[in-house]
């Protein structure tokens, strides 16, 4: 049985393990959570090159595929494994929620060079995800609506967009509360890419994988479960 492994710096990967898991039931799952290093996006670029290359050893040894769930490492590696990357959008104005580092990479980029691209920079974000999100197991649910207050200063200008890129796989945790400062938005993230390219690598079985986690600084086991529970109960 095919092991597919997913790294993030913490539970942002959940929300692409859970899609992952929902395509291929008959997959076992190794995830690795870098707790020891999280945030990513406060690091220099040489610091996280350094970060991802010594965990992408580990999370080899472990799983035969490979897939980073993080768009600010991905846009950093060049390595040859599966990677979570902000898709571009076909029509209307975008607004890219991300990290600064991978802003500034995704605005060198000719894919997002068009003016319909805006930048909202959310450096704080993912930490208060977790944060919040772990105050949530706790109370048995995942209502991160106190993010709105944190959301709504940053967000607000740019109102009116179409659709909002996800740039971290730690935004998903709280597109209810981006619409409630942009309203009627789409969202989209880089997850159907994974999944397509996953699709063409993978035969399908009658088999029942299971998931593993493991962590680069203290055992989160119970935690990490509890959320991803909560999550795959969400739509």
């Amino acid at each position: 049985m095919t092991t597919i492994g997913v790294y993030d710096s913490g539970i942002g990967g959940l929300t692409t393990l859970k899609i992952l898991e929902a395509n291929f039931p008959f997959c076992n799952f190794y995830y690795l959570a870098d707790n020891k290093n999280m945030p990513f996006g406060s690091k220099s670029e040489t610091q996280l090159e350094n970060i991802v290359c010594s965990a992408l050893k580990k999370l080899k040894a472990h799983s035969e595929i490979q897939v980073i769930a993080c768009n600010t490492a991905s846009t950093l590696i060049d390595d040859d494994v599966i990677k979570l990357l902000p898709p571009t959008t076909e029509i209307g104005k975008t607004l890219v929620m991300a990290t600064p580092m991978t802003i500034s990479h995704l605005q060198s980029s000719k894919q997002f060079a068009d003016e319909r691209y805006s930048f909202a920079d959310t450096p704080e974000l993912a930490s208060l995800v977790e944060v919040y999100a772990s105050v949530g197991t706790r109370k048995n649910c995942l209502n991160l609506k106190e993010l709105t207050r944190y959301l709504a200063p940053k967000l607000y200008e740019f109102k009116g967009v179409q659709n909002v890129v996800l740039g971290c796989s730690h935004y998903i945790y709280v597109k209810n509360e981006i619409s409630r400062v942009l309203g009627a938005v789409s969202f989209v993230d880089g997850n159907s890419k994974i999944v397509e390219t996953l699709k063409t690598m993978l035969s399908a079985t009658n088999e029942n994988g299971s998931i593993s986690f493991d962590f680069t600084a203290d055992n989160e086991t119970s935690k990490y479960q509890k959320i991803y529970s909560l999550l795959k109960a969400t739509n």
